[in-house]
């Protein structure tokens, strides 16, 4: 479907001149690991060109950092891709078992073994995961091993409820909580402070007004992308949309759910706008300063150019 335009977005959006260099360096190095030695892979990566998204999101970054937030947009839509169709007789816990082997990476465990298929995502996954969390503290790698468990594990669990029984699919607020874990930006976020170098004090990191900022960040791109891939879904008769879930649980048309999604992005918006104030007006030592301001800044851009990105998508991924 046509992405709403009238989708709330007061933020400035901005590209990055290196995008395209961006783009080249995460081509080679998906080869380099064998993943997009499939066609249709090969094709999907080079069609999205996530790497003009991630410019986006950080308008100002250089060369080699915004080539780390490139490779992990590419390699995550590869990975999620993956699981759109698990073979075998459970397909839920095929997908658990795999996704343990990503998640025992972030922790420092060794990793348990999958099959051959993914072992070049595997692969990838270490070098990227060593290249974003190498620079950054331990109490930043703990954090950010968290929140990738916490997306790895949602992706299993999408697998179970588009595969399971009707009667187990999520009503409104269930959904809702999934889907701040497989948007993955959590992980986004995490993200952030790597490639603008620029590591949140875990004083800030830890308060309840980051929480509902980033609370808002999720909800503003995963209500967006929903709207957006609705009808790719209904094509593929995936039950896993938000506007399914409304037209199931609050007997709303197709129209009523379009319109209540607009409404709570323009919600989740005005949330982040609270948050950020509340943020910026707290008593936080002048050190914490410049770190607060990038985080929200690369914030502001994430979610503008989500909204350009998924413009652009629309009618080709959704």
């Amino acid at each position: 479907m046509t992405l709403d335009a009238a989708f709330y977005m007061p933020f400035e959006l901005r590209y990055n001149p290196h995008a395209s260099q961006a783009h080249d360096r995460t081509l080679a190095w998906l080869a380099r690991y064998g993943i997009t030695d499939d066609e249709r892979v090969r094709c999907e990566v080079e069609r999205t060109v996530l790497a003009t998204y991630m410019g986006c999101n950080w308008p100002d970054a250089p060369l080699e950092d915004l080539a780390v937030g490139s490779d992990f947009a590419n390699w995550i839509q590869c990975f999620d891709d993956v699981f759109d169709a698990v073979p075998g007789p459970d397909p839920a816990q095929s997908a658990l078992a795999t996704v343990e082997a990503f998640v025992a990476v972030c922790h420092g465990r060794p990793t348990p073994s999958i099959g051959q298929e993914h072992q070049g995502l595997l692969a990838a996954f270490q070098d990227f995961w060593h290249r974003e969390s190498g620079p950054m503290s331990q109490a930043w790698r703990a954090r950010a091993a968290k929140a990738w468990e916490s997306y790895l594990t949602s992706v299993a669990r999408e697998v179970h409820l588009r595969t399971g029984p009707e009667d187990e699919l999520p009503g409104v607020d269930e959904y809702i909580a999934l889907r701040r874990r497989t948007i993955a930006i959590e992980v986004c976020s995490d993200l952030c402070e790597r490639v603008s170098r620029c590591e949140l004090p875990e004083e800030i990191a830890a308060c309840d007004e980051m929480r509902n900022l980033r609370n808002a960040v999720k909800d503003v791109v995963w209500l967006m992308q929903d709207a957006a891939s609705v009808e790719k879904e209904d094509a593929d008769e995936c039950p896993l949309n938000f506007v399914f879930v409304l037209e199931r649980t609050l007997d709303h048309s197709r129209a009523e759910a379009i319109g209540d999604i607009g409404q709570r992005q323009e919600q989740a918006v005005q949330d982040f706008l609270r948050a950020k104030e509340a943020l910026l007006t707290a008593s936080w030592p002048e050190t914490f300063t410049g770190p607060l301001n990038q985080h929200i800044f690369d914030q502001e851009h994430w979610l503008s150019g989500t909204q350009a990105w998924l413009q652009q998508m629309t009618g080709g991924r959704y």
